[in-house]
């Protein structure tokens, strides 16, 4: 390209301001330069061009056809331009992961494990937002959430089985030496219920276990799953926990399970691969699995 075909560069950015402001002391504001800078370069490209692009008058300055053409040129050629710097400097970067996921996957399972796939993929950058109602999941490559079923899986995503979401009655060691001398663990009597959004699960699990007068109608209730586990840790009670979220806590004694029967048995949480053809979400998916009781 002829680059005396193109007046400077400078003066265009200072003409695509005014144009767009109309304004010079704006303009100039905006550049971080004089007004007798921008008023220059003015002058300069309507030298260059051999006729006038402002309209002057006592009340200030105001575009032409001609400079509003122009300037909106310049503009869009900058946002090109930016956008070619941000792709260029991604290359080094790496490129940005979205993962929304569910409160209980997010801290038990999910952020103990992180460093794992950040040592495999080093120059990929997380981003890890709550997949909760009223939560957009519009800009998520993956998410993970939980599910009772079969889940449908949308054309163009890939959608996987992470691992099974089965409960079990459990309390904190905590818990179970304070109140050994007055609860029976063998049947939850006298038991501090602690319910995980509902008490549909508790009475799910009474009546399974042939305890049909008996109610679940005591304790209290948690709306988010990390409330729930803070409770639980701090021996306020049983609840019913998800086993495959707990296997630290459960192997080191400090989570007790009180019963063999399970609740929640249809209950699986699920990984779903929005933008399966991007890399980053391949290679993420690929790296979940591998530590799930389905992907060892």
């Amino acid at each position: 390209m002829n680059a005396s075909r193109i007046p400077p560069f400078v003066a265009l950015r200072a003409l695509a301001s005014v144009a767009r402001l109309q304004s010079v002391t704006k303009a100039a504001k905006e550049l971080n330069v004089s007004h007798s800078a921008v008023s220059h370069h003015i002058k300069a490209l309507e030298g260059w061009f051999g006729r006038s692009l402002f309209q002057r008058d006592g009340r200030g300055i105001s575009p032409g056809e001609d400079a509003v053409m122009l300037g909106r040129a310049v503009d869009d050629a900058l946002a090109q331009l930016a956008q070619t710097c941000a792709e260029i400097r991604q290359k080094d970067e790496g490129p940005d992961l979205t993962i929304a996921v569910i409160p209980s996957i997010a801290s038990w399972w999910l952020v103990p494990k992180l460093q794992g796939f950040q040592r495999l993929c080093p120059n990929v950058r997380l981003h890890l937002v709550y997949a909760v109602p009223g939560v957009s999941l519009e800009g998520a490559d993956i998410v993970i959430q939980a599910h009772k079923g079969v889940v449908d899986i949308p054309a163009n995503q890939v959608t996987v089985r992470l691992m099974h979401g089965i409960t079990y009655p459990a309390c904190s060691r905590g818990y179970f030496e304070k109140a050994k001398e007055s609860v029976d663990f063998a049947t939850i009597d006298s038991g501090e219920l602690l319910h995980d959004e509902t008490m549909e699960v508790w009475t799910q699990w009474m009546r399974a276990a042939g305890r049909i007068t008996f109610s679940p109608d005591r304790g209290p209730i948690y709306q988010d799953f990390n409330l729930l586990a803070a409770a639980i840790f701090a021996g306020q009670g049983i609840a019913q926990c998800p086993v495959a979220l707990f296997e630290r806590e459960i192997q080191s004694g400090s989570l007790i399970l009180l019963s063999g029967r399970p609740a929640n048995e249809d209950k699986s949480y699920w990984m779903t691969l929005r933008r399966p053809d991007k890399p980053a979400c391949r290679q993420f998916g690929d790296w979940a699995t591998s530590l799930t009781d389905l992907g060892a």
